[in-house]
């Protein structure tokens, strides 16, 4: 896409306009040879266009040109004789140029722009926002010079090597490297596409894990009450009990709060479970010993479980946060001028 027409205001000025229109027939060729396929919008002669398809067909490797007028318009663009390049004209049902232009960016694997206006400009960016493969060719200014000097910051898969031959000024043969320039975008962008498919897909069985495991934890912290009831109040089974119960809730809690957020992490949040669920039941029964010092003898852990389980989820379920604010230091001792009667 991209125009260089001899009269027009271009804001970058234009730079080298005369050889514009050889430069994308070189780029065309190159694309044809390296198998790809072309979207065009217009056969008019005052876009870039034109030429490239020129490049693309008189190559002579053949491929495909679709091309995606409004409505109301009408394109000519004929192969020359003997070429296999097939040429394929969808009419998009809007009468406005601006849908299908602006639509087709999302299906396409990459985007040449050579010289252009706004348009072109606004196209380039909205590739780029999409994370599209973009190759401004920035050798013949306008807004193909524009979209090359935003590639500095949002560089997506474009290499520096990419940015300074972008930047170089047009010389006969440039096309091929410009080419390949491009084809390197796309393939990078395929790798990260796959390996971030991986990655969500890692994350999705993580989070299958993170519910079978709290299921199982759920499981168990309920059969251990009425298991709870056949041994005796202070024997070590109970005891252990009273210890393993509270933390497999507090697990069950954490696993909970973790799949919510779906990030595919659920070996920390276990942890960080059996931690909350140890300090659930360390704190209650040391604060308890305090003023019941005879406590384990007159232990009776079924009646106890059915208070500290549900204390211990609801801690396992709470416990990154507060262990995300005490991190950050977002904690504050309410001070005896705040309404409350000094300790």
């Amino acid at each position: 896409m991209g125009s260089a027409e001899a009269g027009r205001q271009y804001s970058p000025p234009l730079r080298d306009a005369d050889n514009a229109d050889g430069a994308c027939v070189e780029i065309g060729a190159a694309l044809a040879e390296a198998g790809c396929d072309l979207l065009l919008f217009s056969s008019r002669a005052r876009y870039v266009e034109a030429a490239a398809f020129r490049g693309f067909a008189g190559a002579g490797a053949g491929g495909r040109v679709v091309v995606r007028p409004p409505q109301h318009a009408t394109v000519e663009f004929q192969a020359p004789e003997g070429s296999t390049v097939e040429v394929q004209v969808e009419h998009d049902a809007s009468g406005e140029w601006e849908l299908p232009y602006y639509r087709s960016l999302m299906t396409c694997d990459g985007v040449v722009i050579v010289g252009g206006g706004q348009a072109s400009r606004i196209a380039g960016l909205f590739a780029l926002l999409h994370q599209v493969p973009v190759l401004p060719v920035a050798a013949f200014g306008g807004g193909a010079a524009q979209v090359r000097t935003n590639l500095t910051t949002i560089r997506n898969d474009i290499t520096d090597d990419d940015l300074k031959l972008l930047g170089r000024p047009w010389k006969p043969g440039l096309g091929a490297d410009l080419a390949t320039s491009l084809l390197g975008q796309v393939s990078r962008r395929r790798e990260r596409q796959v390996a971030e498919d991986r990655a969500r897909e890692r994350g999705r069985w993580a989070n299958r894990i993170a519910l079978v495991v709290t299921a199982i934890a759920v499981i168990a912290t309920w059969l251990s009450f009425p298991l709870a009831g056949t041994v005796p109040a202070n024997s070590p089974l109970g005891l252990l009990l009273l210890v393993v119960a509270p933390m497999l809730a507090a697990v069950a809690g954490a696993l909970l709060r973790s799949s919510r957020r779906g990030d595919g992490q659920w070996a920390w949040p276990a942890l960080s479970g059996l931690a909350a669920g140890f300090l659930t039941v360390f704190l209650y029964l040391v604060g308890e010993l305090v003023s019941v010092p005879d406590l384990f003898e007159r232990l009776n852990t079924q009646r106890l479980l059915l208070f500290l389980a549900p204390l211990a989820f609801i801690s396992g379920l709470t416990f990154d946060q507060v262990l995300e604010r005490v991190l950050k230091g977002n904690t504050r001792v309410p001070s005896a001028g705040a309404g409350l009667p000094p300790v």
